[in-house]
């Protein structure tokens, strides 16, 4: 399962690593002062463009709701510029060899070095100024780890197995959680939604999808449906459904994989009704007919089954314990930060 919570902190990385190019008409004047340093204006579009679709959907992009997300990416900015100065009043050093592990990083999440550079210039970065970057977050990392990480309680086995009891309790109650404050409520019911999700029947998938645009015309998504049903026929009379979804498959993710989507949890989910009706209703090594989706048209072969089951305190208990441990992080990074804000002068405008 994946970690729910990230450190307040490491939130201001989420601000990307490479960020959209500006246009011309964006004027550099000052949005903020901290201490001695100002944020730009240029620097905050920078940071919040590619984030508006990301965190509003089209029919909540209001002035009012743009403007609370400038709020709180501008916030984002003063916390991160003042770590910053943390870290350089403290002399943290980071070493060349550091900041290459740390380039190193970056560029394996691209296929190819020229995909890597070509980045770089649509961003307008140069290598140089990357790499300053990469060695101010590595900074303030460092400073995260020495002020916040190294002093932080580690949770017992203890704290695992109370919290792994709340979830229970939650998850038996249909996934509402009954007492605590909203914020305690909320996150047991996003766990519990793990829980949930780990523990039910799976299916180890393998499908073709062919992609229908939500534009798509009738005569278009005919068109895309019969290209489905003659793929399917090549299964029927003996395709390679592994090779078919390398030729013929929209899903980037899957298709170099033969289709491969792993492990499926079963979620019951209304806009999933078709998609999961086939593919658990299937026996292991079953094909499925076309199968139409908000996506489009897919071809379904399962693999494998597990059934659901109840997760046992020792499946989960490593996790646990990182997640409380992490969740500590949060909080003591709230007050170390807060701390350095309340020392700060800090003007916005």
């Amino acid at each position: 399962m994946a970690i729910l919570k990230r450190s307040v902190l490491l939130t201001v990385f989420v601000l990307p690593l490479f960020l959209t190019t500006l246009s011309a008409e964006v004027v550099s004047k000052v949005v903020a002062r901290v201490n001695n340093e100002v944020i730009l204006q240029s620097e905050l579009e920078k940071n919040m463009s590619p984030l508006i679709d990301m965190l509003l959907p089209k029919n909540q992009q209001t002035k009012e709701n743009e403007s609370k997300l400038r709020d709180n990416v501008l916030d984002q900015m003063i916390n991160l510029r003042l770590v910053q100065q943390e870290a350089k009043k403290r002399g943290i050093k980071i070493s060349k060899p550091e900041v290459d592990r740390g380039m190193e990083t970056v560029k394996n999440r691209f296929p190819t070095e020229a995909d890597f550079s070509n980045e770089l210039k649509r961003n307008g970065y140069t290598l140089t100024a990357f790499r300053e970057k990469i060695e101010q977050q590595l900074m303030m990392m460092k400073i995260l780890e020495i002020e916040v990480q190294s002093k932080i309680v580690k949770p017992t086995e203890d704290d695992a197995k109370t919290l792994y009891n709340k979830i229970q309790k939650v998850v038996s109650a249909g996934g509402k959680a009954e007492s605590g404050t909203e914020l305690e409520k909320k996150e047991l019911e996003q766990l519990a939604a793990e829980f949930a999700l780990a523990s039910a029947e799976q299916v180890r998938l393998r499908h073709i999808l062919f992609e229908v645009k939500p534009t798509a015309t009738d005569e278009e998504n005919e068109k895309i449906k019969q290209k489905a049903e003659d793929v399917k026929k090549q299964i029927d009379n003996g395709g390679d459904i592994r090779e078919l979804a390398k030729k013929y498959s929209d899903d980037t993710d899957s298709k170099n994989k033969g289709g491969d989507l792993g492990y499926v949890p079963k979620r019951n989910l209304p806009e999933l009704k078709d998609f999961e009706g086939a593919a658990f209703s299937l026996p292991v090594g079953g094909i499925s007919g076309v199968v139409k989706t908000n996506f489009g048209y897919h071809i379904l072969k399962v693999e494998e089954k597990k059934a659901a089951q109840k997760l046992a305190f020792d499946d989960i208990k490593n996790y646990l314990m990182v997640y409380i441990a992490q969740k500590r992080v949060d909080e003591n990074s709230a007050i170390w930060v807060e701390a350095l804000r309340k020392k700060a002068a800090i003007k916005k405008y």
